[in-house]
């Protein structure tokens, strides 16, 4: 009788235990850049039915660098106002955990000393892109991919190989071009992805002759010596037109006066020899 009475009690605990646990739920609020005291975010207990005069409810906060603290909040919710209030939210019901709450925030990709595009050299090695994510919560993943300048190209995404090396942390991921080619020349995406969702950043990298300057730089010397060569031509012939010129002009001065002089003799003759009659 006793034995029989023992495990009736035994039984009993146990099932007031099992009644007492409460399975908690989960779910993820999004914090975004707008997120403000004037536009909040609201943390809820989702794992509460009505809690009675006796029970006692607290949170638990996990920031994101895995530091943990008991928040003062003893309300069933409150208001997140920062993107800095990313992290991990417990419920507690009487010390038991009933609600998890992820608050997860993305910010959003920027790649290191770019702008919208950036121009390599044809054999330029170790060149690198570099995307920084900083902020998220939780740790985002990166992903990079090629898109073709051709209108309509879909993008392509890239892994490490070839002439490609991709290296990423927590925060960052670097792409290295080991060696470029006028074939590489496309437009990079780089993605980032959490809980909160995904956002892309994107470059356009072109990739030009490495003498490239040098051509017009050679052009404009043609230009000035062909230039210069019909200038000292020109000169030369105008130079000899003008000789030439000059030595027929002293040619005819100097026959001038010759025939000018047999013609004045010869009227000078004439004259005289009438004269001569004349007299006679």
């Amino acid at each position: 009788m006793n034995w029989v009475f023992i495990e009736v009690v035994l039984f009993t605990l146990v099932i007031v235990q099992c009644s007492s646990q409460v399975t908690a739920t989960s779910e993820t609020v999004v914090l975004s850049s707008t997120t403000s005291t004037n536009n909040p975010v609201l943390v809820y207990c989702n794992g509460l039915n009505e809690p009675g005069s006796n029970d006692n409810i607290t949170w638990e906060y996990t920031n994101a660098t895995g530091t943990s603290r008991m928040l003062s909040e003893t309300s069933s919710s409150f208001n997140l106002t920062s993107t800095s209030d990313v992290g991990e939210y417990t419920c507690n019901l009487n010390g038991n955990p009933v609600h998890n709450i992820t608050a997860a925030y993305l910010a959003k990709p920027t790649l290191e000393h770019t702008q919208h595009s950036v121009t390599f050299n044809d054999g330029d090695k170790k060149r690198k892109l570099t995307c920084t994510c900083v902020g998220s919560y939780p740790a985002v993943t990166f992903e990079w991919s090629r898109r073709s300048e051709d209108k309509g190209a879909l993008p392509v995404t890239l892994s490490s190989g070839g002439n490609i090396t991709i290296e990423t942390s927590s925060e960052r991921s670097v792409l290295t071009f080991n060696k470029l080619k006028y074939n590489m020349q496309a437009y990079y995406e780089c993605q980032v992805m959490n809980s909160a969702g995904n956002q892309t950043v994107e470059v356009h990298v072109r990739v030009k002759d490495r003498l490239a300057a040098l051509w017009p730089f050679l052009g404009i010397v043609s230009e000035v010596v062909i230039l210069i060569i019909i200038i000292f031509t020109y000169e030369k012939r105008s130079k000899k037109a003008a000789a030439k010129a000059s030595r027929g002009a002293a040619t005819d001065d100097a026959e001038t006066p010759l025939k000018a002089n047999d013609e004045t003799g010869t009227e000078l003759r004439n004259r005289s020899s009438a004269n001569n009659k004349d007299n006679c």
